[in-house]
């Protein structure tokens, strides 16, 4: 399984929120294939850069996720839809080229238009349950 996990829940687990913990352990015992944009990386390491293991962090986040990188034709495309939210929609088109399965995020508000479906972090892990 391939799922997108977006900034706020890596956000979440450096600041070991739980559920989102628990998705990047499961991301590095191989319990399923994580991803996230280039965009994520770049906004997660802004949002650390005053912490003295900032790019300690970072370096991790490389080893542990594939990251997508957001083309041109991605933000073609969310301009062009239906989501309000830009990021969220720039998202969306990377999962979706990427083959994503999953956009895990705690703003499913954000991506009612989510051609890949978008779950919070608690379903996500249940359905990571399910599957084994």
């Amino acid at each position: 399984m391939r799922a997108m996990i977006d900034t706020c829940v890596v956000v979440d687990a450096l600041k070991a929120r739980d559920d989102a913990e628990k998705i990047l352990l499961a991301a590095a015992e191989g319990g399923f294939e994580g991803m996230m944009t280039s965009v994520s990386v770049l906004d997660i390491y802004r949002l650390l850069k005053h912490v003295p293991q900032a790019k300690g962090h970072a370096a991790k986040l490389l080893r542990l996720f594939e990251v997508c990188d957001v083309t041109c034709e991605d933000e073609e495309k969310a301009v062009l839809s239906e989501t309000e939210d830009f990021e969220a929609a720039v998202t969306s088109e990377a999962a979706k080229r990427a083959g994503a399965e999953y956009i895990v995020t705690r703003n499913i508000d954000d991506f009612v238009h989510s051609e890949v479906e978008a779950v919070r972090p608690e379903d996500f892990l249940r359905i990571l349950h399910k599957e084994k």
